[in-house]
């Protein structure tokens, strides 16, 4: 788990593979709480680790399948490149309007 991250897209790519994945809570990440294939636990509590992947294997698959498909979702509309050209253009439209 990491101790600093900018943005994990290894998890979001994990995801968009069809692999549930897990993740440390650290600060400016907290999109990850809208993404439901994918739990965090707080860096360093490794008791709490334990809960999230006792909590994952024991997921049946059809709801698995379901959390992984509502999070890739979730990700192409809120975190793909697309998205972000789509906002950096914005920015910069406005910029020349103004």
């Amino acid at each position: 788990p990491s101790r600093a991250e900018g943005s994990p897209y290894s998890l979001m790519e994990a995801i968009m593979a069809g692999v549930p994945s897990v993740g440390s809570k650290l600060p400016g990440l907290e999109w990850q709480d809208s993404i439901p294939a994918l739990w965090t636990f707080d860096v360093g509590d490794y008791m709490q680790l334990m809960d999230v992947i006792y909590k994952i294997t024991s997921i049946t698959k059809a709801e698995m399948n379901m959390r992984v498909t509502q999070s890739q979702n979730i990700i192409v509309e809120e975190h793909s490149a697309k998205k972000w050209a789509n906002e950096i253009l914005e920015y910069f439209e406005q910029e020349l309007l103004d």
